[in-house]
């Protein structure tokens, strides 16, 4: 690399701001209101087993899938919302249920938060992940992104990747 290449460089690194990301578990909010009903979809039946030759089985994409080909608003749009039942275990791994929603929440170095996202109670915290580092991105650059197991799939490896 010549000098000339180096300054320009070296310029450009001192104007942007870098940042450890790191995606916090989300946080539990407790509400008041009673939780929305879903709508149950009848599936059509399909024989039990094994598909027979030739016969071809078709999946539906899941959110993550989906929100691959979707822009940040359209994926946004697409989570839930409603006020719902959510459960996790705990560190003793007895369940513990709310009626509510979580806060997903995007931080940098020190815990200082960027970017956040509600999202009924129920929502896994994988499907909220790549809108939440589409919003960061706009925000800030990040060297790396730091996540616990919940948000191992890959399209999330591809979009952490992508940057």
């Amino acid at each position: 690399m010549n000098k000339e290449s180096l300054g320009i460089f070296q310029e450009m690194l001192s104007r942007q701001k870098f940042f450890e990301k790191k995606l916090l578990p989300r946080t539990e909010i407790e509400a008041r209101e009673k939780p929305v009903k879903k709508e149950t979809q009848v599936k059509p039946k399909r024989k039990r087993g094994r598909p027979k030759k030739g016969e071809q089985v078709v999946k539906e994409p899941t959110r993550l899938q989906r929100q691959e080909k979707m822009s940040l608003e359209e994926m946004l749009e697409d989570l839930p919302k409603d006020c719902d039942v959510g459960s996790k275990k705990n560190s003793k791994g007895y369940k513990e249920t709310w009626i509510g929603y979580k806060l997903h929440i995007d931080t940098a170095d020190g815990q200082v938060p960027i970017s956040c996202v509600l999202s009924s109670a129920s929502t896994h915290d994988s499907q909220v992940a790549i809108p939440l580092a589409e919003i960061t991105q706009k925000r800030i650059t990040n060297l790396y992104d730091l996540m616990d197991s919940a948000y191992d799939a890959e399209e999330i490896k591809k979009k952490s990747f992508r940057g």
